[in-house]
């Protein structure tokens, strides 16, 4: 008894040591990227225009090459139009492709 027992527990106690497989799964947010680097503007006075849909102050867009942190706005893949505003004034206009896993650097000077 005592050895039927100690195989039951051994047996119990190697099947809990054994791992099964093990399943991840993953999504990549391979949506397009746009980003500015703005020269003669204050980026807090200008508002971000895609399609016609306001997306804020430009400042929170802003490019920075020497970091590493991303300050981009995703959209869809697809043809957008691009604007920036200050008040009622378009200071940067642009109409482009925007292809998946792309990012979009736009150059923004008076």
């Amino acid at each position: 008894m005592k050895t039927l027992i100690a195989i039951c527990m051994a047996v119990l106690l190697l099947g809990c040591a054994v791992k099964g497989p093990v399943n991840s799964a993953s999504t990549v947010d391979d949506r397009p990227r746009i980003s500015f680097d703005i020269k003669s503007y204050n980026p807090e006075d200008l508002e971000l225009f895609v399609d016609n849909v306001s997306y804020g102050s430009a400042k929170g867009y802003l490019f920075h090459s020497d970091s590493s942190a991303e300050a981009a706005l995703r959209i869809l893949a697809g043809k957008h139009k691009i604007e920036l505003r200050m008040g009622r004034e378009i200071v940067f206009a642009k109409t482009d492709y925007f292809a998946e896993g792309m990012l979009k650097v736009f150059k923004v000077s008076r």
